[in-house]
């Protein structure tokens, strides 16, 4: 939804008032002078691609052979008021001889006044390609809810009736699919987790302009390794992009070192004209705490925030019987 957001706003990031792009960005939007509007949907991204894969790719579902939880929080455009903040559940596990794998998503995405929620229930179908790589098949079902608290917007006209009443989707559902291929030291996945394009209508006020909510399908690449530099040092490249109709291309690309298999320190650089840094943080054998900065370069929104914060805790419960996850798990 971000990239969208930012397309959006772009305009009136020559006004030096934050509240006032807020308050009017809607109000130009969805009443002046279109007799329809369109805000568009897209999932989430973090900067912390790989830990967030589970919503983006369900083939991803247990592929670390133990019952995994995941948080991530995403903070972005520090200082922006109305700004997208994001927030992750993720847990995901084998459940049957590490062929039949399952997983749970829960996103909560605000923007604005604008609240998405989503929960999806994942399954993955893991078999052996050779004796040290292997194919995953996920499909993803799941349901989401919208509201936009119109009523909260400060208006030119006092008790506007056009943003009068509040605005509720209901829950509709989607599914999508994925594939991942894995080796203990390289990963691909390919992915469209919401391939349905439902639409919702809001009629605004008793006018006759309607707002209408869109779902984007998008679609998902990733690929990355391990490379070993020394006996203390390797290296992580990952590449992740997304596609969406409408909209330019979108690709990351991200360094990371990792020293004595425990701390990592990376950076990542978004053809949207970002850059960003990464650092973690294995505190146990099975936790990770990861924290992300990054901020916009050569672009205007960058004169109006402080860039972007996002952090993200992921622990591996590992099943009795075995002795440890295979290998420091880094994908």
């Amino acid at each position: 939804m971000s990239n969208r957001f930012l397309h959006i706003i772009k305009p009136f990031l020559p006004f030096k008032s934050n509240a006032f792009v807020l308050k009017w960005l809607l109000i130009f939007a969805l009443a002046v002078p279109f007799e329809n509007s369109l805000v568009a949907q897209q999932d989430a991204v973090y900067n912390y691609t790989m830990y967030n894969l589970l919503s983006l790719n369900p083939a991803y579902a247990g592929s670390r052979d133990a019952l995994t939880a995941t948080l991530l929080h995403r903070n972005q455009w520090i200082g922006f008021e109305g700004a997208p903040v994001t927030s992750t559940l993720i847990l995901h596990s084998p459940v049957y001889d590490r062929k039949v794998n399952l997983g749970l998503t829960i996103v909560d995405d605000k923007v604005g006044v604008i609240h998405e929620r989503s929960v999806h229930v994942d399954y993955a179908f893991r078999f052996n390609v050779t004796k040290y790589s292997q194919l995953a098949l996920g499909l993803k079902v799941g349901v989401k809810s919208l509201s936009a608290d119109l009523s909260t917007l400060s208006t030119e006209q006092q008790s506007d009736p056009l943003f009068a009443n509040d605005f509720t989707s209901g829950v509709y559902p989607n599914f999508g699919f994925g594939i991942y291929f894995s080796q203990d030291k390289f990963y691909f996945g390919l992915s469209s987790p919401r391939l349905l394009e439902d639409s919702q209508q809001y009629r605004l006020g008793d006018g006759d302009k309607n707002m209408f909510f869109k779902e984007q399908r998008q679609y998902f690449l990733i690929s990355g390794g391990i490379v070993t530099l020394s006996n203390d040092f390797d290296l992580k490249p990952t590449l992740f992009a997304r596609a969406t109709k409408g909209l330019s291309p979108i690709i990351d690309v991200t360094s990371t070192v990792i020293f004595d298999d425990k701390f990592q320190l990376g950076v990542m650089y978004r053809t949207s004209k970002e850059v960003g840094v990464l650092a973690g943080v294995t505190l146990f054998p099975r936790l990770f705490v990861g924290y992300s900065y990054d901020w916009s370069i050569g672009s205007q929104s960058s004169k109006y925030n402080f860039g972007s914060n996002e952090v993200v805790l992921q622990y591996d419960f590992v099943y009795f019987g075995l002795k440890k996850i295979r290998s420091p798990r880094f994908f």
